[in-house]
């Protein structure tokens, strides 16, 4: 057992706490930088809407199901700029922004193609789906991808790093 299902007050309580914690770093000069959607969703999506390319990620660290694998959203699939457009928007509305938002769609998991215009559309798509929610996004994903479990070759970074613009993307070095 996991505990048990959140009350709506214990997320209540959370969100007023985050705009008191949002508030104060910005106050104290901090920029913060919010999550965006990466595409993770609930298996209750593949009944809601067959037509969604959702694929299921290979296991995780072992942990059986459902704990160690997710349902992962294509950024391909106009869904995905869907979610991604409106999970900014709402977000914005309860917490402001400060156009830097952190995702990370494929930490420690694979992609489900080494295609290179699969990589290069995919990280597009990420971006496209924050810019439509804020047209000043700016990406900020963890650089531990690269260097986890050996899939990402020089080519797949570049190909992938490459589908968006180097002044809308931070790379944040973890190892640093």
């Amino acid at each position: 057992s996991w505990g048990g299902p959140i009350t709506a007050g214990w997320v209540e309580a959370r969100a007023a706490l985050q705009v008191d914690v949002l508030a104060r770093m910005r106050a104290l000069g901090m920029t913060p930088v919010l999550p965006a959607f990466a595409g993770f969703v609930p298996p209750a999506l593949v009944a809601q809407r067959p037509e969604a390319k959702v694929v299921k990620s290979a296991r995780w660290n072992g942990f059986p199901d459902p704990y160690g694998r997710v349902y992962i959203l294509q950024p391909d699939d106009p869904l995905y700029a869907e979610i991604g457009k409106a999970f900014i928007q709402e977000q914005t509305k309860l917490f402001g922004t400060d156009h830097f938002y952190q995702c990370d769609t494929y930490n420690e998991m694979d992609p489900p193609s080494a295609d290179p215009k699969y990589l290069a559309s995919s990280a597009s798509a990420v971006l496209s789906a924050m810019q439509a929610g804020d047209p000043d996004a700016t990406w900020l994903m963890q650089g531990w991808l690269f260097s986890y479990g050996g899939w990402w070759t020089k080519e797949r970074i570049e190909a992938y790093l490459g589908g968006v613009p180097a002044d809308r993307l931070w790379v944040l070095d973890l190892a640093a």
